[in-house]
Order: C-alpha cells, then structure tokens, then sequence
C-alpha cells in the first residue's frame, strides 16, 4: 500500500536524522526523571497501599503539555516542507495519492512518537518500581497507552495544519495556536459560555452536564481521564467531575472512560479528514 510506503520512508528520514534518537532521549529523560521527581514531591499523596497512583496522576498535567508540544514539533512541517522545498512533486509523482501521503505522514511520525515513548515509559518503569517497589502493571499501561493516544491526536493536528499550507512558518504557527486554544482557552470559553447563558458571575455548584461534557471534549481532558481509567476509585482527582455535577454514585454516560478514548480517536480522525480535505483541494 502507498500509505504503508510513505509510513516507512517517513520513519527512516526519522532515523537517519537522528530524529528518533533525540526524541526518545527526551521520553526517557521526561518519564524517568518525572517518576523520580513525583516520588519525591507527591502532588496529589498516596493512594490506597502503593504510590504508584499518585505518582502516575502527578505526570498527567505535565505530559499533558510536553507531548503535544513535541508531537507538533514532529509533525508540523511534514507537507508543508515537502511543499516549500518542491519535494511533494516528487513524492506525489511516484503514484502516492494525496490521501496517500497525508495518511502516510501521519502514520509514520505517530510511529516515531509511538517507539520514543514506549522507550521512555520502559525506563519509566524501571525508576517507578525503584522508587515506589512496585509498577502496577495495568495502571502503567494504561497510562502509557493513553499517553500515546495524545501524542497521535497532536501529530495529526499537526499534519492536518501542515497540509493546509506550503510553508513551514505559518505551518508551525498554526500548529502552536491550535495547541494554545485546546490546551489554555478551551475551559475558559467553556466558562465564558456558563456565565454569559446562566447570567451568574460566580462559579455556582453543581455545574450543569452540558458545561462539564464541553471540558471533556478537550484532549488533554480525555486524556486525563483515559490515563487515570485504571487507578482506585476514591482519589480527589478522579472524582472531581462528579463532585462538580453533584453525580454522586450515578454519573452522566458521558464521564466514562470509554467515552474519552472515543474524544481522542476523534482528534486523530476530524484533523485528518479535514488536512485532507484542504489538501485536496490545494493548487501546488
């Protein structure tokens, strides 16, 4: 298949520029080095027998931030430096659709976002179970997995950006607005909508369901709730969205866990229909 061709390519221009290499030194420094520095300084104190938990829950917000910075820093330039350099005539000429190559481009960067930090996360669990005697696996995993999930949304938002102009600078500007806007603005205009529909200009609890649903759309909500999906129930974050909504016991469906994975295959999916969509449409 094309896309698999240009997967592959992508993935060796990685390697060969040391891209990899330099990326998964960041994973392993980020994911060890958290560990290490969360054991030390719990944000949120231990759970049930283990640190583990907490210490997991401590690396959200700051992974939170990290990788999708660097999964924009992968992927914004992957068309539209294929454009700005002339290369995408090329690329285009060898029977690659354009579908093909804005999958493909995705595809092959998600793979060396992906292999970096499996990389980081397995040192991870090296310094998680010295400091704390223990790993969890299915927590850890979970974690890793969801940590994952983020890293392929921002590599196609990214590609997406990318795909809808031919140079490098507004790509990368692009690109980093978009991160600004999900990562900063979305729960402030989530509010703005709350005190300009309820006429309140003080936070009045419990919040109403549609406030609450629109914060969860956000990637970096999901993923808070997809790498947490495995840990104890009981802990002061994991039971934030209900205390605020007044759920108790019966929360909306919306709070589920499985309703978060399906928000951030989302942000794979709508980027790359929509990158595609324009770059379509694109005179090169």
């Amino acid at each position: 298949m094309s896309v698999t061709l240009v997967a592959r390519k992508e993935f060796r221009d990685a390697i060969r520029s040391r891209v990899l290499l330099g990326l998964t030194i960041l994973f392993v420094a980020f994911v060890g080095g958290g560990v290490v520095l969360t054991s030390q300084f719990p944000a949120f104190g231990a759970v049930g027998d283990s640190t583990v938990p907490s210490i997991l829950i401590g690396l959200i917000s700051p992974a939170a931030l990290f990788v999708p910075v660097i999964a924009i820093l992968i992927g914004y330039g992957a068309i539209a430096g294929e454009r700005e350099s002339g290369s995408i005539y090329t690329l285009l000429g060898l029977s690659h659709s354009r579908a093909d190559v804005v999958a493909g481009k995705i595809a092959g960067r998600s793979c060396v976002v992906a292999v970096s930090i499996l990389a980081g996360f397995a040192v991870g669990a090296v310094a998680l179970y010295a400091v704390s005697g223990t790993v969890r696996p299915v927590q850890y995993l979970v974690f890793t997995a969801a940590t994952f999930l983020l890293g392929v949304a921002y590599v196609s938002i990214a590609v997406a950006v990318s795909a809808t102009t031919g140079s490098t600078t507004r790509a990368a500007w692009g690109a980093f607005a978009t991160f600004v806007f999900l990562n900063f603005l979305w729960e402030p205009i989530g509010f703005l909508l709350y005190f300009l529909t309820s006429g309140s200009t003080t936070f009045e609890l419990p919040f109403p369901e549609w406030l609450v649903f629109f914060v969860r759309l956000s990637p970096a909500s999901a993923y808070q709730v997809v790498a947490t999906a495995a840990m104890p129930a009981g802990h002061p974050l994991l039971d934030g969205f209900r205390a605020i909504l007044g759920a108790g016991s019966d929360p909306p469906l919306f709070l589920e866990s499985w309703v978060a994975v399906g928000i951030l295959l989302l942000w794979i999916v709508l980027p790359t229909a929509a990158g595609y969509a324009q770059f379509r449409r694109t005179e090169l």
